[in-house]
């Protein structure tokens, strides 16, 4: 009793509880027969608070949630998607994770409800100018996703198909595919640099030649709406016609937001349109 009450800091409920005792009574009547001192009121207080506050959370869960499926692809899709466009929370004690979002493009917000639908109630609000909003109350075993907050490509998501799984998430959030003066390109523009130059590491790896990441934008400026850029600005772009044609060969299978899988396959549209040196079958040439 000494040590699991001063060494694991149980209470003398939960050590009535792991002998299956239905009285804490019990356990203090054990304690007066050996003079095993009880904890001062601050201590017991600051030990049961924790203990009280995780019981407090999981009794206001009001809804339906499921835990997530550990499917590692799927993990690593997530967490990409998020690092792009989504915002993640938890309380100090609570067992609830929140994913936050806030979007004017209904593919974006279908894309949304599609990955987080089967494991919780989605309540989207919307305004009069079409802003999508919602928050949405995830089990605690999407956790994960609170890595989001380091901008750094996790150890465990590295390997070919993990990364192209987070990859693609990434892009689904943040990438954009064009073909500006009939030149198809693909291009990646974020305030977080160090993300942006682990992403492009590994595509050089991945024999993608990138270009950048390069500053494009620095904090404080003001373009011509009288939007100030609140941080520096990079940018990685694929234009060159070998290294696009391959890199969409890598990431297409992966990409499922709608428009930007469309964009995608514009793109390599125009580069079969402007090119014979591209093998459709093995990659570009």
């Amino acid at each position: 009793m000494k040590y699991l009450y001063y060494k694991k800091y149980l209470s003398t409920q939960q050590i009535a509880d792991l002998y299956k005792i239905p009285f804490s009574s019990t356990i203090f009547a054990k304690f007066r027969k050996y003079n095993i001192p009880l904890r001062s009121v601050e201590e017991s207080i600051r030990l049961s608070t924790p203990r009280r506050a995780n019981s407090a959370a999981k009794s206001l869960i009001k809804l339906p949630r499921n835990p997530f499926s550990n499917n590692i692809l799927e993990k690593a899709y997530l967490l990409g998607f998020t690092m792009g466009d989504l915002h993640v929370d938890k309380r100090k004690y609570g067992e609830t994770i929140y994913v936050g979002f806030s979007t004017t493009k209904k593919d974006q917000l279908d894309l949304i409800k599609s990955l987080f639908e089967r494991y919780s109630l989605i309540r989207i609000h919307s305004n009069k100018y079409n802003n999508y909003q919602s928050i949405i109350g995830l089990d605690k075993s999407f956790e994960f996703l609170l890595q989001y907050k380091k901008k750094r490509v996790p150890k465990w998501v590295f390997g070919r198909e993990k990364f192209l799984h987070f990859l693609a998430g990434y892009i689904d959030a943040e990438g954009h595919f064009g073909v500006p003066n009939n030149v198809g390109q693909f291009i990646i523009a974020s305030y977080d640099k160090h993300l942006l130059f682990e992403i492009s590491k590994i595509l050089r790896q991945l024999k993608i030649d990138v270009e950048g990441p390069k500053l494009e934008i620095k904090k404080g400026f003001i373009d011509k709406r009288g939007v100030r850029c609140n941080g520096d600005l990079w940018k990685i772009r694929i234009k060159r016609m070998k290294e696009l044609y391959r890199f969409i060969s890598l990431v297409k299978p992966y990409i499922r937001h709608k428009k930007r899988y469309n964009d995608m396959m514009n793109v390599e549209k125009n580069l079969l349109s402007r090119t014979t040196r591209i093998d459709v079958k093995g990659g570009a040439v």
